[in-house]
């Protein structure tokens, strides 16, 4: 969201643009590394304690961030140590940066309750749907973002854009406060418990291999979570270096670029909307397959295409079944673990993060900054996807979840 008032900020700041950049890179770091151990608190305390708590530090480090130039903190950091400071960064900044860290903190928290909870309250069909509709809204949220904070900065000043993250962190912890329920279940009895009360009831061996399952939650959760983090780690990859690539491949300008980066969006969305629209034609099982098989069907086509357009179409494909796999993994990691499963939410929030981190870092050190390489490392990707796939079971636990406290 203040992305577009880059300059102001810097010019506020009196510091480089580049430095500016780092409000976003910090943030983008303690979100990441945030997001994995957000299902701490959920599956100890609570859903609902857990997302007040991350709505209380969003809108406390935007407070702080908005603050920042007239703080009486800043003030005597500033009269303390700005003078002696070696750091070419203000103190004022530097502050500002933590402040974004506390910010990105609380959102870390909250980005996995709502995939925990959709998952707490839905059978496996229905959170395929709902998790559907959450991905849309995330993916639309970005494309909006800028626009809102490039009218605020222009007319009201930068400031403006963290008193309204404010005024929004402080709105929904009210609501939270006075609706959200708490969708916890119980906690279980041990392994020991469940299978002599399976044998005691005469169950049978489809309900102790379920038993079974419930204990072995690595062979449940990784598989899925693992296609879906590593299409996405592609994807990202493709938005932060490969597009630009083949932008240069192909001898284009950056309007293609700006165009194809637009369509690709829109697409996603429309790999989710299907999954929206007909979670209940397909198993869960089957839209991961049909979106891989997507994927695996565009390698083809992106080594083929004689034309950056064409080029981008094949991306398209790619994306769709990029928006198809990841509600639908989300759903089958968190349908099989309910006392864990704000943790599975967690890592699996976190997991495309750190696994794009470290296919731009494999890039680097390879040395794929051509558009063919590119190729031939998103080839083998989606190779290893379909593998994963083809060897994989569906393992999700049919029928209602335990009622929630």
């Amino acid at each position: 969201m203040h992305v577009p008032a880059m300059g102001e900020l810097s010019q506020a700041m009196d510091i480089e643009r580049a430095h500016a950049s780092l409000t976003v890179t910090a943030y983008l770091w303690v979100f990441g590394i945030g997001m994995l151990f957000a299902g701490v608190p959920a599956d100890r305390l609570g859903r609902r304690p857990t997302m007040l708590l991350g709505l209380g530090l969003f809108g406390l480090g935007a407070t702080m961030v908005a603050a920042v130039e007239w703080s009486f903190v800043v003030r005597w950091l500033h009269a303390r140590f700005d003078a002696s400071s070696a750091s070419p960064l203000p103190v004022r900044y530097q502050l500002l940066l933590v402040a974004r860290g506390v910010q990105a903190l609380g959102a870390s928290l909250i980005v996995v309750i709502p995939r925990t909870m959709i998952n707490d309250r839905s059978r496996p069909e229905e959170a395929v749907r709902l998790l559907g509709v959450l991905a849309t809204i995330m993916a639309a949220a970005p494309a909006l973002a800028p626009i809102v904070g490039a009218f605020l900065a222009l007319n009201f000043g930068w400031e403006t854009i963290f008193w309204s993250q404010m005024l929004l962190g402080v709105s929904l912890f009210a609501i939270s406060w006075l609706k959200l329920p708490e969708t916890r279940p119980s906690l279980p009895p041990s392994k020991a418990g469940r299978v002599g009360q399976a044998e005691a009831q005469g169950a049978s061996s489809d309900a102790d291999e379920d038993v079974e399952q419930s204990f072995r939650p690595l062979g449940v959760i990784v598989p899925p979570v693992f296609v879906m983090s590593l299409m996405m780690a592609v994807y990202y990859a493709y938005l932060g270096g490969g597009a630009d690539a083949a932008l240069t491949y192909f001898g284009k300008d950056s309007a293609a670029l700006a165009v194809l980066l637009a369509t690709l969006s829109v697409v996603y969305v429309v790999g989710n909307l299907l999954v929206v629209r007909y979670a209940a034609l397909l198993s869960p099982m089957a839209w991961v397959r049909l979106g891989v098989g997507l994927a695996a069907l565009s390698i083809p086509a992106v080594f083929l295409a004689p034309t950056y357009t064409l080029t981008g179409a094949a991306m398209c494909l790619y994306s769709i079944g990029v928006g198809m796999v990841m509600p639908t993994s989300l759903a089958m990691a968190g349908n099989v673990l309910p006392h864990q499963r704000a943790n599975v939410m967690s890592v699996a929030s976190a997991t495309p993060f750190l696994l794009g981190g470290a296919l731009s870092l494999i890039a680097t050190v390879l040395q794929i900054t051509t558009w063919p390489r590119f190729e031939w490392l998103m080839a083998a990707c989606v190779a290893l996807c379909v593998t994963i796939v083809i060897l994989m079971r569906d393992r999700t636990i049919p029928g209602e979840f335990p009622r929630a406290r």
